[in-house]
C-alpha cells in the first residue's frame, strides 16, 4: 500500500512534464512514430518495465482497476508496445480516472493521454477503421469543442471498415451527425448521405452478421434519430430535384425509395413517380411487382392490372406469383372481366392449389353471370350450381377461407329451382348437369331447401 501511494505521489509531480512529452509525441505524427518504441519494447529500463508489467497484469486480471492504474500509467510512458493491451485497456482505464473528483484539476491531461492511446495503438498495430471509431466516440463526448474531428474520424472509420463497422459506431455517428446539422455545421445531403450509407451497414449486418440483436437496436436508433427530419412533403422537395437530375439512374432512385419507404410515405404521388422511373431504369420483377401493387392501393386498377401482367410470369418467389395472379384475377373481376378472372384465379391455383381465395374468386365469377347466362330453361340458375361448387372447393383445400365460404354457399344455394320447376323442368336431385355460357363445367342439381 506505501509502494502504490509512493508512485501515486511521484506520478503527480511529474504529471506535468510527462503530458508535454506525450502532447510532443502526439502532434509529432509519424515522424515522431518513425522512432519507433516498438524498436526496444522493454523501453530503458527493463527490468523496472517487467516489475510494473506484472503488477499491472495481476490487478487487471482481478480487475483492480485503481491499484492498476498506476503500473499502466509507467508502462504506457516507457514501454507503450511491451503489450497489446497498454494502449488497448488505457481508454477505460484513464475513463475510471475521469470520474474521480479528485483529478478534476488533471481532467484535460488526462483526456489528452486517453485520445493519444488511440492514435498510438493504430501507430502500433493497425486498426485504423476500428479504432477510429473508438476515437471519434470519446472525442466527442470529451472535447465538445473537437466534434468536427469527430465527424472527420468517424467517416474515416466508416469508410474503412465498411460492413464491418461496429454497430456502436453507427449509432453514435448518426447522433452526432444529427446534432450538428441541428446546429447548421452540416447539410441535409449531407446528413442524409451518413444516414444512406449507415443503413446500408445495417441491412448488410442485419442478414449477415451473429450479432443481430445488437444491430437491430443500431437500427432503431440511427432510423429515430433522423425520423424528424423525414417528413414525406420536405423529402420530396429535396429528392425531386434528384428525380428531375437523374431519372435513369437507378442506384439514386432505389435510395429515394428507401428513404419514402421508410418515412411511410408510400402512399404519395411521388412515391410512384419514383417506382415507374426506377422500373424503366431498371426493370425488374420485383420493382413492377411492388408497383402494381401501390398503384392497386391507390385504386388505379388498370395501371395496376398492366404492371401485374408485366411480372406475372417472370418472378422468381411462387407465393409473389401466385399473388400476383390472384390479383390479375380479382382486378379483372372487378372490371366485369369474368372468364379472364378465372383464366388467372387458375394459374394462381396452377402454383399455388391450396389457395382457397382463387376457388372463391372463381365462383364469384359463376354466381356473377346469372342475368347473362339465361339461354338454359332454368333461366341462369344453374351457374349458382357451379359457383357453389367453387365456395365448397375453397373450404375443402384452405380452412382459412371456411367463414366466408359458408356465407356464399348459404346465400347462393338460395337462388337453386324449387322442387315444382325441377318436376316442371324433369330434371332431379343428384342427376349431372353441364352448365352453358361461357362457364362450360359439369355439376350436380340440387333443389332449393
Amino acid at each position: 500500500m506505501v509502494y502504490k501511494k509512493k508512485i501515486s505521489i511521484t506520478m503527480k509531480k511529474q504529471m506535468k512534464n510527462i503530458l508535454m512529452t506525450l502532447l510532443v509525441l502526439f502532434f509529432a505524427g509519424n515522424v515522431a512514430i518513425a522512432q519507433n518504441p516498438c524498436d526496444n519494447k522493454y523501453g530503458t529500463d527493463s527490468v523496472e518495465t517487467v516489475k510494473n508489467l506484472t503488477l499491472f497484469g495481476q490487478y487487471l486480471q482481478t480487475k483492480d482497476y485503481e491499484s492498476a492504474f498506476p503500473y499502466w500509467y509507467y508502462l504506457f510512458v516507457n514501454a507503450p508496445c511491451v503489450q497489446k493491451n497498454i494502449t488497448f485497456n488505457g481508454p477505460y482505464l484513464i475513463k475510471l480516472q475521469l470520474m474521480k473528483p479528485e483529478n478534476e484539476s488533471r481532467f484535460s491531461g488526462l483526456v489528452d493521454t486517453l485520445l493519444l492511446c488511440h492514435k498510438l495503438r493504430i501507430d502500433f498495430y493497425g486498426e485504423e477503421g476500428f479504432v477510429k471509431g473508438k476515437w471519434a466516440s470519446d472525442l466527442a463526448s470529451l472535447k465538445p469543442n473537437k466534434v468536427s474531428d469527430a465527424m472527420k474520424l468517424f467517416s474515416e472509420s466508416v469508410a474503412l471498415e465498411g460492413n464491418k463497422s461496429d454497430d456502436a459506431v453507427a449509432t453514435f455517428y448518426m447522433d452526432l451527425a444529427v446534432k450538428e446539422h441541428e446546429k447548421q455545421k452540416i447539410d441535409f445531403d449531407s446528413l442524409l448521405s451518413i444516414y444512406d450509407r449507415l443503413s446500408e451497414i445495417i441491412k448488410y449486418n442485419l442478414t449477415n452478421s451473429t450479432k443481430v440483436k445488437d444491430w437491430k437496436l443500431a437500427e432503431d436508433n440511427v432510423n429515430k434519430l433522423m425520423l424528424p427530419f423525414l417528413d414525406c412533403d420536405k423529402l420530396e422537395t429535396i429528392k425531386r430535384k434528384e428525380l428531375v437530375a437523374f431519372p435513369n439512374d437507378a442506384e439514386k432512385l432505389e435510395k429515394i425509395l428507401k428513404l419514402l419507404e421508410i418515412r411511410s410515405c408510400t402512399s404519395k404521388d411521388f412515391y410512384l413517380e419514383v417506382s415507374e422511373a426506377l422500373y424503366k431504369a431498371k426493370p425488374t420483377a420485383e420493382s413492377g411487382l411492388a408497383l402494381a401493387r401501390a398503384f392497386k392501393g391507390k385504386g388505379q386498377y388498370t395501371k395496376a392490372i398492366s404492371y401485374y401482367e408485366k411480372v406475372a410470369d417472370k418472378l422468381i418467389s411462387k407465393d409473389d406469383q401466385s399473388d400476383a395472379y390472384y390479383n390479375l384475377a380479382l382486378l379483372s373481376l372487378n372490371n366485369k372481366q369474368l372468364s379472364a378472372s378465372r383464366n388467372y384465379a387458375r394459374k394462381a391455383l396452377a402454383i399455388n392449389p391450396n389457395m382457397g381465395k382463387a376457388y372463391i374468386l372463381i365462383g364469384d365469377a359463376y354466381a356473377s353471370s346469372s342475368s347473362s347466362c339465361t339461354e338454359d330453361q332454368l333461366g341462369g340458375k344453374s351457374v349458382f350450381w357451379a359457383a357453389v361448387d367453387k365456395y365448397y372447393k375453397a373450404k375443402q383445400v384452405d380452412p382459412s377461407v371456411e367463414e366466408i365460404a359458408n356465407e356464399k354457399i348459404g346465400r347462393f344455394s338460395a337462388y337453386f329451382p324449387d322442387q315444382e320447376t325441377m318436376f316442371f323442368l324433369n330434371i332431379h336431385d343428384g342427376e349431372s348437369y353441364s352448365v352453358g355460357c361461357w362457364i362450360g363445367e359439369a355439376t350436380t342439381i340440387r333443389s332449393k331447401k
